[in-house]
């Protein structure tokens, strides 16, 4: 049986992610990371690992806020509002916390 699905394709009018596209996120992303990952040989406070992760957070927060005003964000952030969203999002940080900090104790 051949099922044929049509799928419609946009052409990209504007840009919803902003001026610089969905990247602003990922050096954000990249110093957290890189501070979570040196955190167990450098310490939480050492100078590799502490502006990494403040300035990563701060790149996030950034970008959030771009989202927030954005037209069109790549996740319209209204759907936090809803638990039937949020409840299964949740644990999703709390995961990679325990799976983080259980390599702590080699």
């Amino acid at each position: 049986m051949d099922a044929k699905i049509k799928i419609s394709v946009s052409s990209g009018v504007g840009d919803p992610a902003g001026p610089a596209g969905p990247h602003p996120r990922q050096p954000g992303l990249l110093g957290i990371v890189l501070g979570v990952v040196r955190d167990d040989d450098h310490g939480r406070t050492s100078a590799t690992v502490l502006p990494p992760m403040v300035i990563g957070a701060l790149l996030v927060a950034a970008f959030v806020a771009w989202e927030v005003r954005a037209p069109e964000p790549m996740l319209p952030l209204y759907l936090f509002r809803s638990r039937s969203f949020t409840y299964p999002c949740a644990p999703t940080p709390r995961v990679a916390l325990v799976t983080g900090s259980s390599r702590q104790g080699r």
